[in-house]
């Protein structure tokens, strides 16, 4: 190939690989997991063990255990803050973005003032409905 060709597809492989870097998980590793159920976007758990090379089983803090795609966890941290000289925490960094607070699905406001719009109950069209005259064909009994 002409050298040419050979740097640009140089390039090429150099710009692919840049945004294709997939996290690796061993078992053990504490992980956010996305959660698609009813509650926080993402929940911590801990790398049970890799099913293949992109999945893992991943055991959930109340007990369950989900399959998740390597893209659907992120790595947590477990970082030491020190209190004082003899106690330290264990405290928890999310590397997960940032969400806007949302309020309860069951939940919703209305302000006393305000009265709600009398319901109108739904109007039937009084027209009458025949079938298509199709290619010109009468049925049987019909008008001519």
């Amino acid at each position: 190939m002409s050298k040419k060709v050979k740097q640009v597809q140089k390039n090429q492989k150099k710009y692919y690989d840049h945004g294709s870097a997939v996290q690796e998980f061993n078992p053990g590793d504490l992980v956010w997991a996305q959660n698609y159920r009813e509650g926080p976007k993402w929940v911590h758990g801990q790398v049970i063990h890799r099913t293949n090379p992109l999945s893992y089983k991943v055991q959930i803090h109340h007990g369950l255990i989900w399959k998740r795609h390597a893209q659907q966890l992120k790595p947590r941290i477990k970082k030491q803050v020190e209190l004082s000289k003899d106690k330290t925490i264990d405290d928890d960094i999310a590397i997960v973005p940032a969400q806007a607070p949302q309020a309860p699905k069951d939940e919703v406001l209305v302000p006393a003032d305000v009265n709600p719009e009398p319901v109108v109950p739904l109007r039937h069209s009084l027209r009458n409905i025949r079938p298509p005259d199709r290619l010109g064909y009468q049925v049987m009994g019909g008008k001519n």
